[in-house]
Order: structure tokens, then C-alpha cells, then sequence
């Protein structure tokens, strides 16, 4: 029996709780922002595809590289894809024009993550 081997552009996540590996079709640069939505989790990518997984997003968090930054209890935002802060609705406008809320305890340490000024 052949191996599969992922390509390039995928990422491997191990869920120790089933004790299998949960593979995603894509890399984490590729991901724009990331909707939770009770036990889904809706992966909004760069090139406007969407992928829909029935993990929750707490099963991704621990493995999320640093630029990817968790802004709301259901959102995460590609902080290289983050265009504009606007301090006073406390909001970021994304690359593709998204604007999305950023939680109000959360809010310093966002800000200071993200780090633009606009």
C-alpha cells in the first residue's frame, strides 16, 4: 500500500484527543482570517475560497504560528493582511475589505500585536 505524502501546502495538526492527525488542504499563510462558529470553524483564504472544518477553534489555537492573531472569542486575523486599525470603533479593515471587531478586553494587547497605526 502506498503512502500518501502531503504536498507542500498543507498543515498537519495532531488531535491527540481521537489520536489521529487532522490535515488541512492549505498552509497557514494562505489563511486570511479564521470564523468560529460554534463547533465549526470557517477558514476565509487569500485567494477568496472558503473551508469549513468541524473542529472548534480551540483545537487550532495552540498550533496557530504568531502571525496569525486571535482578535474576538470567534475571530482570527492574518495580522500581514491587516490594512487598517480604526482606534475608535475598535475595528480592523482586512485586505480583502472585511472589517472585523475586535474584542474590548482583548483590545491593548491586539493593538500592540498588530502594531499599525493608521
Amino acid at each position: 500500500m502506498l503512502d500518501q505524502v502531503p504536498s507542500m501546502n498543507t498543515t498537519i495538526i495532531p488531535d491527540l484527543y481521537y489520536n489521529y492527525l487532522h490535515h488541512l488542504p492549505f498552509g497557514w499563510e494562505d489563511v486570511l482570517r479564521m470564523e468560529g462558529d460554534r463547533n465549526y470553524t470557517i477558514f476565509v483564504l487569500t485567494q477568496g475560497r472558503r473551508f469549513t472544518s468541524t473542529c472548534s477553534m480551540c483545537v487550532y489555537e495552540p498550533h496557530l504560528p504568531e502571525y496569525l492573531v486571535r482578535i474576538h472569542k470567534r475571530t482570527v486575523v492574518n495580522r500581514v493582511h491587516v490594512c487598517v486599525c480604526h482606534l475608535d470603533t475598535k475595528t480592523f479593515t482586512l485586505s480583502d475589505g472585511t472589517v472585523v471587531k475586535a474584542a474590548r478586553r482583548r483590545w491593548e494587547d491586539v493593538r500592540g500585536r498588530i502594531k499599525i497605526e493608521k
